[in-house]
């Protein structure tokens, strides 16, 4: 990703492999838009990276803006920031005894972000697909979301491994539950049962995002339908969906809220 660093123009690491709210590199550079960049530490015998700068965050206000809002864009690291939150006590209802947490556990054909107590699968998705257009005071910005919707780039977005994991959650849960002798559709959480097996995606947003909508749209593409119908099959059978909003800024990133999308 080409930045600018003063009166330079300079390659930056872009932790990120997809569209940025449907804009490429190219079109995140024409639009002037303001980033927040990082200075990786050099670690003993990794080799010298090509780039020195990591574009952490982008700002989706107008690049003369005095205290710019955010948006956080390092995919790369955010099951790091999860570790952190989920190990440090500050999602108890997800993680109470942080000591038991593991990291990337396979699951199936699947490898899950996070495996709790040898038995509660977490796997982390970081939705980068689509800008909250409302929030955008960069005109540059909305030049470029224009034209990229004509070209039908904005809100695509890859759903095949994200189903995957879906479906291998489902299969691991039903499969403990069988194991134990549960019935096969689990309880609501406020009438689960200490010991309970629990399988859940975490949307983790970099930015105070609202929560998503799952309710039908007579307009909605046959691609989303489907997709929103897997969904559902998978609450259904005890999936858990929870939103995690973390911002990011100058000083790091802090969570601000976390909350099951549907109960």
């Amino acid at each position: 990703m080409r930045v600018r660093v003063g009166d330079e123009t300079v390659d930056a690491y872009c932790p990120t492999t997809t569209r940025i709210g449907g804009l490429s590199a190219a079109d995140l550079l024409g639009a002037q838009v303001p980033c927040l960049l990082s200075v990786p530490p050099c670690c003993p015998g990794r080799p010298q990276r090509r780039t020195r700068f990591t574009v952490e965050a982008i700002s989706l206000d107008a690049p003369e803006a005095p205290a710019p809002s955010w948006v956080g864009i390092n995919q790369t690291d955010t099951n790091r920031y999860m570790e952190h939150f989920l190990s440090s006590g500050a999602l108890p209802a997800l993680c109470r005894m942080p000591g038991r947490l593991q990291r990337e556990q396979q699951l199936g054909i699947c490898r899950i972000d996070f495996l709790y107590e040898g038995r509660d699968a977490l796997e982390v998705k970081t939705p980068l697909s689509a800008f909250p257009l409302e929030r955008i005071g960069n005109p540059h910005l909305l030049q470029a979301l224009a034209a990229s919707k004509k070209k039908n780039y904005l809100g695509r977005t890859d759903v095949t491994r994200f189903l995957r994991h879906l479906d291998a959650l489902q299969h691991a849960l039903a499969a403990q539950r069988r194991a134990l002798g549960l019935r096969a559709r689990p309880r609501k959480a406020a009438a689960r049962q200490p010991g309970e097996p629990r399988a859940a995606v975490l949307h983790c947003h970099l930015l105070d995002a609202p929560p998503p909508s799952l309710a039908s749209d007579p307009g909605e593409t046959p691609t989303r339908a489907a997709v929103r119908a897997r969904i559902m099959s998978a609450l259904r059978a005890g999936i858990e969906l929870w939103q995690v909003n973390l911002l990011v800024d100058e000083e790091g990133v802090t969570l601000q809220k976390y909350f099951p999308i549907l109960k």
